[in-house]
């Protein structure tokens, strides 16, 4: 009697499990996905042959390199405390371990990651509202220029924004049995979003005291909230962890990420700082981007990466605390960067206009761009909290408050801002739907306070808003050392001149007097660094590369004499010391160049060349018989 009881009721629950997907939504999603996918196919194939795709530089080759560096060593253990995100150059260095150093495998996987999350941010805007506004995001996901652009690029972003998308989506699902697992989850992306870039763990708090307010109110909730707030801050700190004891066991030294925060921090707030990224005069970025040897050189100690960036954060309360008027207009100036319609690339290798103009026809194609989202996110948002009452949104406009103002406190860049467009996305989805719905209905009223609030945004920053000139100089100067180090010095000259024309630099100069100099055409060269001089009376490089034009011609004197004014310049010029040191070991000064080659190891830290120069030192020491 009982088995016959059992049977049917099983049969009744499995007709009444829903199928995770109905079949038009599924046709509807898998479309979607396919055009996103398609498009950054096309995007990568189009642009593989691009010199900045085929050469990589600034952040994007520090990464590529440092994973390199990890496979072949097969050291996975960090040597020092990270200054950079650790992130993506380990993604790196796993995807080189199994498929090889390839750009166009590295884009690929990220074109896979990107289409990916737009499938997350269909689901996260249907947690939120509807399918219907869903669809619409995901489409909006799948079209949007800068995850497109991204997806191509050997910079960490979409991986980020993969993880902040599922963070999103894990902490706007109900409430269940299974709660612990989205908390556990929810942290976990948290924790990994954070390796790609630090800023994201301003949610962290935010969170929590959300949560143990919301769960208080609720006798329901209130049972879990111990568990939940455990098993979230576990879920945070397990991708953390590692990161953390790496730096302290490497450095010695407590560095939760990275020691770039200092830094950051200065960059943003100073007397010069022009809310986006830009670097004071004599800071010299290629050589010091930790701003190590800068802080030593201003402040006459020795200093460790925390040390220097505590330094840095000094640095910018010197100038905010004395200047709070200025200091308050800067970051007004930075929340309105926030929301510009203008990326404000840091580099020329992300500069998704320069890419536009130069390889992609598929970015030519009117594509929605972040303003556009923005604004559709603004009805979204006003709708939101108008007709729902829901308090997972309230979680969210928490979030999205607190990661633009732990962004506006250091500097501006478009790249800062994807992680959290999802959530806009999300928002402007809904927003479309309910604006289609208002019009259908002719309830006109309630367009007003979105629309009124959208044209304020966009007169802000398409009027107020200072627009700096991004003028490809950098590009162009990129393309430049490009073909130098392919041995194409006709082709570097032209680039390099092409940068001049736009902005006049002295580190332009200087590789203008580089590529001349190679070509033997030492008159030309001459000209080019006394121009890097004349427009930096104090640029130690320009001495630097005079002294080695003296020394090719044989003027050893004035070569010495040259390299001594870079070394009084930047008393940290570590090839100065190596350069002066061979000079003196050529004219049998031994004594001074055993002097000058013990500098240079003292500020070395390649273990290849240290091992180099250790033997030119015993040589010298034998010579002299110490």
């Amino acid at each position: 009697m009982t088995k016959k009881k059992q049977k049917p009721q099983k049969e009744k629950q499995i007709k009444a499990t829903k199928p995770v997907f109905e079949k038009k939504e599924l046709k509807i999603i898998l479309s979607i996905l396919a055009l996103g996918f398609l498009l950054r196919i096309i995007y990568i194939l189009e642009t593989q042959s691009s010199t900045f795709i085929q050469n990589l530089f600034s952040d994007s080759k520090i990464y590529f390199d440092w994973a390199k560096n990890i496979v072949s060593s097969d050291n996975w253990f960090g040597d020092k405390v990270f200054f950079m995100s650790p992130g993506y150059p380990y993604f790196l260095a796993f995807v080189f371990k199994f498929f090889g150093s390839s750009i166009f495998t590295i884009r690929i996987i990220q074109a896979l990651i990107s289409a990916a999350n737009i499938f997350l941010i269909y689901r996260l805007t249907k947690n939120l509202f509807d399918s219907k506004s869903g669809f619409i995001a995901a489409g909006i996901a799948s079209i949007y220029s800068v995850f497109i652009f991204f997806s191509g690029a050997v910079f960490g972003e979409t991986l980020q924004t993969f993880f902040v998308t599922a963070l999103f989506y894990f902490l706007t699902k109900k409430e269940d049995e299974t709660a612990k697992n989205k908390w556990l989850l929810s942290g976990l992306m948290l924790g990994f979003s954070a390796l790609f870039r630090a800023n994201i763990l301003i949610v962290f708090p935010v969170i929590i005291f959300w949560t143990y307010y919301s769960f208080k109110k609720s006798e329901t909730l209130k049972a879990i909230l111990k568990k939940t707030l455990i098993y979230f801050t576990i879920g945070t700190a397990i991708p953390i962890l590692p990161v953390t004891l790496n730096n302290y066991i490497a450095g010695k030294e407590f560095v939760l990420l990275t020691s770039n925060g200092g830094i950051n921090f200065y960059l943003g707030n100073n007397e010069k700082s022009l809310g986006v990224y830009s670097t004071p005069k004599d800071f010299d970025f290629f050589k010091d981007m930790a701003g190590i040897n800068y802080a030593k050189k201003i402040s006459g100690k020795e200093l460790t990466p925390s040390q220097s960036s505590s330094y840095w954060y000094e640095q910018g309360l010197n100038f905010i605390i004395p200047n709070p008027t200025d200091a308050i207009g800067l970051t007004f100036k930075k929340l309105l960067f926030f929301f510009d319609d203008d990326e404000n690339p840091q580099t020329s290798q992300i500069n998704i206009d320069f890419f536009r103009e130069k390889y992609s026809s598929i970015l030519k194609i009117p594509l929605p761009n972040f303003i556009a989202v923005f604004l559709f996110a603004i009805a979204g948002i006003y709708f939101s909290v108008k007709k729902l009452k829901d308090n997972k949104h309230t979680l969210l406009y928490l979030i999205i408050l607190s990661y633009v103002l732990g962004t506006i406190v250091f500097f501006v860049s478009g790249r800062f801002r994807i992680a959290i467009t999802p959530l806009f996305i999300a928002f402007a989805g809904f927003g479309i739907v309910t604006l289609i719905e208002m019009i259908k209905e002719k309830n006109f009223k309630e367009l007003v306070i979105p629309g009124v609030s959208a044209a304020m945004v966009l007169a802000l920053v398409v009027f107020v808003l200072p627009k700096y000139n991004y003028s490809y100089a950098d590009a162009y100067s990129n393309l430049g050392t490009a073909y130098f180090d392919q041995k194409n010095f006709n082709e570097a000259l032209l680039n390099y001149n092409e940068s001049l024309k736009l902005k006049e630099t002295e580190l332009t100069y200087v590789l203008i007097g580089n590529t001349l100099a190679v070509k033997n055409d030492f008159n030309n060269a001459y000209r080019a660094y006394q121009n890097a001089l004349r427009l930096n009376p104090s640029y130690a490089l320009a001495y630097f590369n005079l002294g080695l034009l003296n020394s090719q011609k044989g003027n050893f004197d004035e070569a010495l004499k040259l390299f001594d004014k870079s070394i009084k310049i930047d008393p940290l010029f570590a090839e100065a010391y190596r350069n002066t040191a061979v000079i003196y070991y050529m004219t049998e000064n031994y004594e001074q160049s055993l002097v000058n080659f013990e500098k240079y190891y003292s500020l070395i830290t390649d273990e290849n060349i240290k091992a180099t120069v250790i033997q030119d030192i015993n040589e010298l020491k034998k010579k002299l018989n110490k």
